[in-house]
């Protein structure tokens, strides 16, 4: 959510303008589309690297898809499409108003590693992936943050999968290097 969801369409617009006549500079396309009520909008960055996992996982093009609305804008990085960009705004649109923290991340880790894993097979995370997906469900590190007087409080949480897995790659690795 923010407060003029039309001031950030157009600083976009302005940095689209700024960085035109550069040497790979990013494709902006504006109101390509309308979806409940926000206007759809496509940046396409081209990916100048020699690195094959980094074109593994985004191809040669990295696609962020921008919604921006009255009050809110959603931002995806998704190479198929809008798809995720609209699933995003239904989901906004069906949310309910809740006291909002200054942070809140949940990370699933077996998401995270196997996404690795395909990227970049290694036996080490081998380890870790097999014994992840014996803790389904337990398997998140969540950072929360609460304001105080004068500062915060920050909270990191991590499930027994988590530190199951990272035993298991760490296992895995001594045996591996002939401990």
């Amino acid at each position: 959510r923010v407060a003029d969801g039309a001031a950030l369409e157009t600083e976009l617009k302005r940095i689209a303008e700024a960085v035109s006549d550069k040497p790979k500079a990013p494709k902006f396309e504006f109101g390509v589309g309308q979806y409940q009520q926000m206007n759809l909008h496509r940046i396409s960055m081209p990916i100048d690297s020699s690195d094959r996992n980094a074109r593994k996982v985004f191809g040669d093009q990295l696609q962020v898809h921008v919604a921006t609305g009255a009050k809110s804008y959603v931002l995806t990085v998704d190479p198929s499409g809008d798809t995720a960009l609209k699933a995003a705004i239904d989901r906004l649109a069906a949310a309910q108003p809740q006291p909002a923290s200054p942070l809140k991340a949940v990370v699933q880790a077996t998401q995270i590693l196997k996404f690795v894993q395909s990227v970049s097979p290694n036996p080490l995370l081998e380890n870790a992936v097999q014994t992840i997906q014996e803790y389904a469900g337990k398997d998140n590190v969540e950072v929360t943050a609460r304001m105080l007087d004068r500062g915060a409080m920050y909270r990191i949480s991590v499930e027994e999968g988590v530190l199951r897995a990272a035993g298991a790659a760490a296992k895995g690795g001594g045996q591996n290097a002939g401990f």
